[in-house]
């Protein structure tokens, strides 16, 4: 493959900008280019149409645009061909698969019924759109480990509950990120508890075990096995049709981990946790934090936009009237002032020059009041995304 790519840049390189023949070559390399991709790839037995055909002429167009302008200037001897493939490739997916092409095929995905052909394909390409437009978004400096079992349980959690998805309450992405987010928070909060982490080994050495099953488990023995039942060659036993459904499954799982390996292996680091008895589980779930303090530390311009307006959305309206607590002899410095004032983006010393109070006082007055709106807002907010 690399030779051949290789090959391709040469050719593309010796031939005269502007002439048919260089943009005859071109086309070949941005084929060769494409042929391992992991979106808009044809159903099986049908052409490649739709939106998905769209996307992928879209990718084409730009990728020929792409080489055009990088490959005169590239030499083999300082960057590889197969990173500088990657790179470019990399850069042109990001462009195309924006947040309303991520938003089209989300609503694609769930036109079809669940449990068909028709939207495991779509959910498929939504996931691999997903992970290849680097729009998943990643805040502070959380261990890549934790930050990808986060991703994994999201985009799993997104095969099955593409229907909980709602358009009239807001953008796709900010759906998806608010998500991971959540799971983010959660799964780096285990990590650090001593107990969850007792668990996470057990869990993670039992779906090591069923990964390595799952990998031995070929789908010829299995048709093999069938076939010598049936012409009577394996002796009949009452639980011979357990041993043919722990087959077939195991089979399956192995063609999943083939062609969706985010998807199969958060299947078995789930069924690895289902396997873990009901105490141990109750006792990890009894070690989760009620609340988590989700806004006071983090600034506006980190925060999605979707969730940051409906927080400001929440503190402005205040349905409620919670959010007009004040700072005793400062009825104009309310809770509802403050955080407005915060999410607005100014800094705690341009909100003390403005309303005339010391940074520890309105500090500590917002913390308390936040503290206990916490749950209040939290169900605002999970009302609109879930």
């Amino acid at each position: 493959m690399n030779e051949q790519l290789q090959q391709l840049v040469i050719a593309v390189q010796q031939q005269p900008r502007g002439t048919g023949e260089r943009q005859k070559v071109v086309a070949q390399l941005v084929e060769q280019m494409l042929c391992s991709r992991k979106i808009c790839r044809s159903p099986q037995g049908q052409t490649l149409a739709g939106i998905y055909g769209d996307i992928f002429q879209e990718i084409q167009q730009q990728l020929k645009d792409e080489v055009e302008g990088k490959i005169d200037n590239y030499n083999s001897e300082s960057l590889g061909i197969r990173q500088w493939v990657t790179e470019i490739r990399g850069r042109v997916f990001q462009q195309v698969l924006d947040e309303t092409c991520l938003q089209q095929l989300a609503l694609v995905a769930q036109q079809y019924a669940p449990k068909t052909q028709e939207r495991q394909y779509a959910v498929e390409e939504l996931v691999n759109a997903l992970c290849l437009s680097g729009k998943l978004r990643r805040q502070g400096n959380i261990p890549d480990h934790i930050y990808r079992e986060a991703v994994n349980q999201t985009l799993f959690y997104l095969c099955r509950k593409i229907d909980k998805y709602q358009p009239d309450k807001g953008r796709f992405l900010g759906w998806v990120n608010y998500r991971l987010e959540r799971i983010l928070r959660k799964t780096y909060r285990l990590e650090k508890e001593e107990l969850a982490q007792s668990l996470k080994a057990k869990i993670i050495h039992i779906k090591y075990q069923l990964s390595s099953l799952v990998r031995k488990t070929k789908l010829e023995d299995v048709q093999l096995w069938l076939k010598l039942k049936l012409k009577g060659l394996i002796p009949e036993v009452s639980w011979w049709m357990d041993i043919g459904l722990i087959l077939a499954a195991l089979a399956t799982l192995s063609q999943l981990m083939v062609r969706e390996t985010i998807v199969a292996d958060a299947l078995l680091f789930e069924m690895a946790k289902a396997s873990l008895p009901v105490s141990e589980i109750l006792a990890e779930h009894q070690q989760e934090e009620i609340e988590e303090n989700f806004l006071a530390n983090i600034p506006a311009p980190e925060v999605e936009v979707t969730l940051l307006d409906k927080v400001r959305q929440y503190i402005a309206d205040d349905p409620k009237r919670l959010c007009q607590k004040h700072i005793r002899e400062h009825p104009e410095a309310t809770f509802q002032e403050i955080a407005l004032r915060r999410l607005g983006g100014e800094s705690w010393k341009q909100i003390s020059a403005a309303l005339g109070i010391g940074i520890p006082t309105l500090s500590n007055f917002f913390q308390r009041r936040l503290k206990a709106l916490v749950p209040e807002i939290r169900s605002y907010i999970e009302e609109y995304f879930d």
